[in-house]
């Protein structure tokens, strides 16, 4: 498996997907709470790892576990180059937020502080805040042989056994990303689903990143950087109905075309599947990322409710 330039995958793909899911979401958290904002560096996410979801494959949990490794190494990297002053005066705290928020502008113009952007979010924040958008259970997605989307030359293979012609699914998938209103409402309400850095599972580099939010009308809003040349570029789209798939794309463009299930976006890393104009398609990882952390933040913060 692997992605088209590591393993490639080759064509392109989009349409809906059920899925066998797990728990139903339950409350939300309340005001005030940042769950894992009282992280200090990596050394507790051991004692967080989330559980395997129910629809990964029997046979992928060597690749489980390897993802929860490559993203605990990533964090720690991340983590020690910021504090060794690589990110000093560069990405992702406040300064950064507030010299960098515009680009999201129509659908979110509000500067926020980084606390607000990397806080996790958990699937009973996000049930709570968008549950009239959202499958009645959570959906996780898997990408490669075996998984809930498998690309074969020019067709796509749905759970295993349906199978798609590529240029109808990527058809649908660029009709969900433009599915977003023209001119953004100003009541909107947004949550945080958090900072990542996107990889190769097999080559991981950390030059891009992306941040993303979800509106309660299911909007996909964020915006991708790249973190060598410090070029940002906004990113729309939404999530889908039926299949709590979320799909995003550079404003004003189709292509690239990122696609994942909106339940992968609260794990601290998931798979992604994206697809270039032309018919590449490249599996891609993305690893969520701490909140950069000053002395004396976590005394600032004190107590938080911990990741669900």
């Amino acid at each position: 498996m692997g992605a088209a330039g590591g393993a490639g995958l080759g064509a392109a793909a989009g349409a809906g997907i059920s899925q066998l899911p797990a728990n139903r979401p339950g409350e939300g958290l309340r005001d005030g709470e940042r769950p894992g904002a009282d992280r200090e560096g990596v050394q507790r996410r051991e004692d967080r790892r989330a559980e395997r979801p129910e629809q990964l494959p029997a046979d992928w949990g060597d690749r489980w576990n390897n993802w929860q490794e490559q993203g605990d190494n990533i964090r720690n990297e991340w983590h020690n180059e910021y504090h060794n002053h690589y990110y000093v005066g560069g990405w992702y705290d406040d300064d950064w937020y507030h010299f960098h928020h515009h680009p999201y502008y129509p659908y979110y113009d509000h500067c926020h502080d980084c606390d607000w952007w990397s806080c996790p979010a958990t699937w009973a924040a996000v049930g709570a805040f968008v549950g009239s958008v959202l499958t009645p259970q959570p959906v996780y997605y898997t990408y490669g042989s075996g998984g809930t989307v498998y690309v074969e030359g020019d067709t796509i293979i749905l759970n295993g056994s349906r199978k798609v012609p590529a240029e109808t699914y990527t058809q649908e998938l660029v009709n969900q990303a433009q599915a977003v209103p023209q001119e953004a409402s100003e009541e909107l309400q947004w949550m945080p689903l958090g900072v990542f850095t996107i990889v190769d599972e097999e080559a991981p580099e950390t030059t891009m990143s992306l941040q993303l939010t979800v509106s309660q009308t299911g909007v996909i809003a964020g915006m991708f950087q790249n973190t060598t040349t410090d070029t940002t570029v906004p990113v729309e789209g939404s999530v889908d109905t039926k299949s709590s798939r979320a799909v995003w794309r550079p404003v004003g463009k189709s292509y690239p075309l990122a696609e994942t299930g909106l339940y992968n976006l609260i794990q601290d890393q998931t798979q992604i599947l994206v697809h270039f104009e032309g018919g590449t398609v490249e599996e891609r990882l993305l690893v969520r990322l701490d909140k950069p952390e000053t002395e004396g933040t976590a005394a600032a913060q004190g107590e938080t409710t911990p990741r669900e």
